[in-house]
This record gives structure tokens, C-alpha cells and sequence, in this order.
């Protein structure tokens, strides 16, 4: 378990601009675990355990402390897009992990609150620990116009 102060969101959507979402007064609650595709016993012996095809299955909770208006562009960046990553700072660096939405933050009091906490859970499935390369992307990169989008 790993707790981190503030994160970025990323999302990306095809035609569109990256769009980021800066959290500093958030934490992270960073939960890793691998799992196995194939995960069996031996049929001759059960205490030889087979695994297969390691993939790995993260936990990520997240607590946000923002008031009405930050809540509409956390919403809005948590919705319509094709690939989202969130991103933290850890001692050794960076890390920035893809991530589909398990459960949406909840507005308490109709949207009539002060500096609340509102909290979320991410799930993060992936082989291949990948970055996003920002020079590929439309927006972003060079000066000479050769971004060429996804």
C-alpha cells in the first residue's frame, strides 16, 4: 500500500486534446497486485502451483478536497473519453498508470459545499507499464506542426 499527496488525471479521446486535471489537496491510496491469465494446481501434485501470464490488477483510491466548481471538471474529465491515466509523484519518480472508473464521486448537499472530500475508486489492468508520449499527441510537441495526433 502506498499513499501519495495529489495526482493528476489525464484523459484522452480520439479528435480531441489531452486533457489534464491538477488535484494537490488529494491523496492516493495505491494498492498494487499481480494476477495470473493461467492460475491452477497440478493435477498430480496440488502443492506445485501453476502461473501463467502475469498481468497486474491495482487498487487506487482516491480522495479529492475541492469545492462545487472543481467537482463539475473532475466529472467532466471522469466521463467521455477512450483512455484515462492518473499520475502521482513516489520517491523514486513518477508514476502515471492507465485506469477504467469503478465508481464515480458523489456530490453531497446538491452541490452547496465547501472544500468537501470526495472520494473515488480506479481500477488499473495492465502487462505493460507504458507511458503516454506526449510528442505524439495533437497539441503537443514540437513547433514544426508535425503532431499527428492519435
Amino acid at each position: 500500500m502506498l499513499y501519495i499527496e495529489g495526482f493528476y488525471l489525464i484523459k484522452t479521446a480520439s479528435g480531441q486534446d489531452v486533457e489534464i486535471l491538477a488535484v494537490p489537496k488529494g491523496h492516493v491510496d495505491y494498492q498494487p497486485k499481480i494476477k495470473y491469465r493461467i492460475d491452477k494446481t497440478n493435477a498430480f501434485d496440488p502443492t506445485i502451483i501453476i502461473q501463467r501470464d502475469p498481468y497486474h490488477s491495482d487498487q487506487i483510491k482516491c480522495d479529492a478536497f475541492i469545492d462545487a466548481d472543481e467537482y463539475d471538471a473532475l466529472l467532466a474529465i471522469l466521463q467521455n473519453g477512450d483512455k484515462y491515466y492518473i499520475e502521482f509523484n513516489v520517491p523514486g519518480g513518477t508514476f502515471q498508470l492507465p485506469f477504467t472508473i469503478n465508481k464515480l464521486p458523489e456530490r453531497s448537499n446538491d452541490g452547496r459545499f465547501d472544500k468537501t472530500k470526495v472520494s473515488f475508486s480506479l481500477d488499473c489492468i495492465y502487462v505493460e507499464h507504458t507511458y503516454i508520449d506526449f510528442e505524439l499527441i495533437q497539441g503537443y510537441g514540437n513547433g514544426w506542426g508535425e503532431c499527428w495526433g492519435f
